[in-house]
């Protein structure tokens, strides 16, 4: 019975040291069962964006999906303790680029004024154009019926007058017409003053934009611990940019692949219609603490 106890016990010392010298082992084993994930939350949002803080979480998961679609793993976490926290942060670059989307809008409905204007000006041409026409094969017809008559009548004669009083009132409607083309002629001053204006107030808003960072990363970062959006022309454009920046908290650095998400630029990428990028997805296998290693 004693042989059979120190038996027992040699066992279980022998489990005890095995555990003791392959506990780091264990741990790591342990520890990498577990999926890691990036846990974030929705922070601040300044109201001159107008956006809610739903339709903000509904964004940073559908930017999230980008990646976890990509590359089928999970990656983000919502929670609502999170450390990481989204803000949407208004400043310059925000209130500029609505500057430049009012400027484009004024600039669209002077252009649509301008072509309607143009529009008009040229029908009104075509009309007055038309009936010089009329009025001059008229002219011409009552000036040959004349000749025709002073061959057998006097001045005085009926057909004579009567072909007077039609050239007569010949006249009185070209001097209208006259006065018409230059109504026409000053509505073309106008269009062309109005032609001016316009190209001078899009040559100030085209130098005005090309002030704007509106298509550089910058208008979000990631600094360890929060990421603070500060400008977005849109909702997909945002959610690019989320999704970007949702790239640097994985541990990504930029990449030079124009197309690609961590491109340093809004560029080449169908922010509209956006899947990962190869470039992306090699990226995030050679830098990213997150990738599952075989």
């Amino acid at each position: 019975m004693k042989k059979i106890s120190w038996f027992l016990f040699l066992i279980f010392l022998m489990s005890i040291t095995w555990l003791f010298s392959h506990r780091e082992t264990l741990q790591n084993s342990l520890f990498s069962a577990q999926p890691k994930v990036v846990k974030y939350r929705v922070g601040t949002i300044d109201p001159r964006f107008k956006i809610s803080e739903q339709e903000l979480t509904l964004l940073a998961y559908e930017a999230t999906k980008i990646w976890e679609s990509a590359l089928n793993q999970s990656l983000f976490e919502y929670h609502p303790d999170a450390n990481l926290k989204i803000n949407l942060i208004y400043d310059e670059r925000q209130e500029r680029s609505e500057d430049i989307d009012q400027i484009n809008q004024v600039l669209d409905e002077k252009e649509a004024e301008l072509e309607k204007m143009r529009q008009r000006l040229d029908s009104q041409l075509k009309d007055l154009e038309r009936r010089k026409q009329i009025l001059e094969q008229e002219y011409q017809q009552l000036r040959s019926e004349r000749s025709q008559w002073s061959l057998s009548e006097f001045e005085s004669g009926e057909n004579i007058q009567r072909i007077n009083r039609l050239i007569d009132d010949l006249n009185q409607r070209r001097d209208q017409l006259s006065a018409e083309y230059d109504t026409y002629h000053l509505n073309v001053k106008l269009y062309n003053q109005k032609v001016k204006e316009f190209n001078e107030y899009a040559e100030k808003g085209m130098h005005y934009s090309q002030q704007n960072p509106s298509r550089m990363f910058h208008k979000g970062t990631y600094d360890g611990r929060d990421i603070n959006i500060y400008h977005m022309k849109s909702k997909n454009d945002l959610k690019i940019v989320l999704a970007h920046e949702f790239g640097h908290a994985l541990g990504l650095d930029h990449h030079h692949e124009p197309k690609a998400l961590m491109y340093s630029l809004v560029a080449e990428q169908d922010i509209d219609n956006f899947s990962l990028h190869p470039a992306d997805i090699t990226l995030f296998q050679q830098q990213s603490n997150f990738a599952l290693k075989e």
